[in-house]
């Protein structure tokens, strides 16, 4: 983290100590490897809100440079905008639009990220019941919406469901018709709506899924080398055919020989 987003933290730290929920953060922070296990649990064991919100940015402050950009991710999260807003102000212009540069970097990273999209629609059919029964799906369509994934029209096809489950199974079907960009924008939703758990499962469950795919496609290579080693072998049709050739040859000695015995058995008085 450089010292203009070093400054701005502190200059911001009594409205952060104030207002701002470090439980609630800890999870995204944790998921991206800015807080660590550890750290997280010694930030829990503090007694006070706001003792644990200043261990929380100190520790922010020394964990690198994605640290702020990330910080300031988790805190939209938590619907904890207006702290963003007094962070932001801290900044002079140039470092402002360098944060903005950064967030795009890690928006293209993530579209990088889930370019198959034969793992993001069986990862999603594979969630289904969990995304069903606990995603929250009003703001994760209105974000959707704003980054043009859905249109008016099928985000009020959505919302005419009368059941959570209903509107939830809806929204996964647009997602998986929709490609990559869609899935992305998808999971950066979720990330946005603090439902951090949904995100964290699907990425656990895609691994799942392209590392069976992998080891599917190693085990087909593998056979494919093996038989392509057999027939390709030099001496194997010149063995088959000298197998096959002594076999004839025995077979003529063998009559030869019952015919010998018939004839001397014939000239005997």
């Amino acid at each position: 983290m450089n010292t203009e987003h070093r400054n701005a933290l502190q200059a911001s730290l009594h409205e952060i100590c104030q207002d701002l929920d470090a439980e609630d953060a800890l999870p995204y922070l944790r998921a991206k490897g800015i807080v660590q296990e550890g750290q997280a649990q010694e930030i829990l064991a503090i007694p006070r809100k706001s003792t644990q919100n200043m261990k929380l940015v100190t520790i922010v402050q020394t964990a690198g440079p994605r640290a702020f950009e990330e910080f300031i991710n988790a805190l939209r999260t938590c619907n904890k905008a207006y702290l963003v807003e007094r962070i932001m102000a801290h900044l002079p212009p140039t470092s402002t639009q360098q944060t903005h540069t950064l967030s795009k970097t890690i928006e293209r990273d993530m579209n990088s990220e889930f370019s198959d999209d034969s793992l993001n629609r069986e990862c999603l059919t594979t969630c289904l019941p969990f995304l069903c029964d606990r995603m929250i799906v009003d703001e994760v369509v209105i974000r959707l919406q704003a980054n043009k994934i859905l249109t008016s029209h099928e985000a009020d096809l959505i919302r005419v469901k009368k059941t959570r489950l209903e509107k939830n199974q809806r929204l996964i079907d647009f997602v998986q018709q929709r490609g990559p960009e869609a899935f992305s924008c998808f999971m950066k939703s979720l990330t946005e709506t603090g439902q951090n758990y949904l995100f964290d499962k699907l990425i656990e469950e895609r691994k799942k899924i392209a590392k069976r795919k992998n080891l599917s496609v190693r085990d087909t290579a593998r056979a494919t080398s093996n038989a392509a080693t057999t027939s390709d072998s030099p001496n194997s049709d010149i063995q088959s055919r000298d197998s096959l050739g002594d076999t004839q040859t025995n077979d003529v000695a063998k009559r030869d020989d019952s015919t010998n015995n018939l004839n001397d058995a014939t000239e005997q008085p």
